[in-house]
């Protein structure tokens, strides 16, 4: 649910990375810390940190999360942040400013794709810590940043502790003829099957907890998408869905989605109480099977070949029940309903060019996560098969 933030609270916003960037001062800044994105691009993929410690430190990079922003007739908050861990660390010489490239993870990537054509922005954060050289606690430093596309206006006002990162439009070269295009679809299955035992005995009391079960969702494509290959300046080729001036292509598909699955939970013996007999949530009467309507978005890039299908959930819609028997689900990172779609791409490298027949594409992407749970996992596999006809 997306709710209202008035001025003074996108004002508590800059105050708040303003008291986390600069402290007070009685005491000199553990590092100074500048975002900005180097090589100007329509997509984020990287950003440039520039990092000043005051004194030898090591400075190692935690996380990078966005919060999307609509800011076109007022400031309102909206749904599905995005997260994206990081794992990289430098040693800074005292008072020497050292430029370091971020990666941006692939989910925050993601989220400003499907966002920057809506003309949303992003208000984000970049979680470092800084260690001194010769040694100590280390010291949570964040930077704020914000990132905006041509015409959208910044979610906060403009700060010396935020960062604002405008994203260029995006142009195309022109052609000596009509871009080729192609009618895509998709089709696909994934399934999920988890078993746990957390049955615990204190004394002569027996806790039960335990638990299985197995989902199948098949999607379907619910009406195809007319996508084209574009070349752009840089000489990269990529394939746009016809209609959008930003990457990404967005396919709404329908969800089949069937359940079977059964909780044992309960106590037994001596539990100074009424005894719980087993079997309790697994007798139930649930829903086993359902429908939703989602939006996947897909995408495909020449100069990191990598052609990838998210579940990106911008369109939420129930046909009728979905099931509500007992799950457990993966944690995988696009993974934050027990009906989302488990990410698959193709492998670097891997061109869009084979199977099928003549005027005729067929890519199939599979991905698998196993997740640990407390006292026993959840594995998920997906198939997703993407079929391009090519157009006259």
């Amino acid at each position: 649910m997306s709710k209202k933030i008035c001025s003074t609270v996108a004002l508590g916003l800059v105050a708040a990375g303003a008291a986390l960037a600069a402290p007070a001062a009685s005491a000199a800044p553990v590092a100074e810390l500048r975002l900005s994105q180097a090589r100007p691009s329509p997509a984020l993929t990287e950003l440039t940190l520039r990092a000043t410690c005051a004194e030898a430190c090591t400075l190692r990079l935690t996380q990078l999360n966005v919060i999307p922003f609509s800011t076109r007739g007022g400031v309102e908050q909206l749904a599905n942040a995005a997260t994206g861990e990081l794992s990289a660390s430098r040693r800074l010489p005292a008072r020497r400013t050292v430029t370091i490239t971020v990666a941006v993870p692939r989910e925050v990537q993601r989220a400003a794709a499907t966002a920057a054509p809506r003309g949303i922005a992003f208000v984000g954060h970049l979680v470092t810590e800084v260690t001194p050289a010769g040694g100590g606690e280390p010291v949570e430093l964040p930077r704020q940043f914000t990132v905006t596309t041509p015409g959208t206006p910044s979610p906060v006002p403009a700060s010396p502790y935020v960062d604002a990162i405008a994203l260029p439009r995006q142009t195309t070269r022109r052609t000596p003829s009509a871009p080729p295009r192609y009618s895509m679809t998709l089709t696909g299955v994934q399934t999920s099957s988890w078993s746990y035992d957390r049955t615990r005995t204190d004394g002569g009391c027996t806790v039960l907890d335990r638990g299985s079960g197995r989902q199948t969702l098949r999607f379907r494509s619910i009406r195809p998408k007319t996508v084209q290959q574009v070349w752009w300046r840089t000489g990269e080729l990529e394939l746009q869905q016809v209609g959008m001036s930003f990457s990404g292509i967005f396919m709404p598909i329908r969800i089949e989605a069937e359940r079977d699955s059964s909780a044992d939970k309960g106590a037994q013996g001596d539990c100074g109480g009424p005894v719980g007999g087993g079997g309790g949530d697994g007798q139930r009467e649930c829903v086993r099977r359902g429908s939703a309507e989602i939006t996947l978005m897909a995408g495909y890039l020449e100069k990191k070949p990598v052609f990838d299908v998210g579940s990106t959930v911008l369109n939420w819609r129930e046909p009728s029940s979905v099931p509500d028997c007992p799950v457990e689900y993966a944690g995988a990172p696009t993974l934050r309903d027990p009906l989302d779609i488990l990410s698959a791409s193709t492998k670097p490298g891997e061109d869009l060019t084979r199977g099928g027949s003549p005027g005729k594409v067929i890519i199939v992407l599979r991905a698998r996560d196993v997740t640990r749970l407390d006292g026993g996992s959840v594995t998920t596999n997906v198939r997703t098969t993407v079929t391009f006809r090519k157009l006259k």
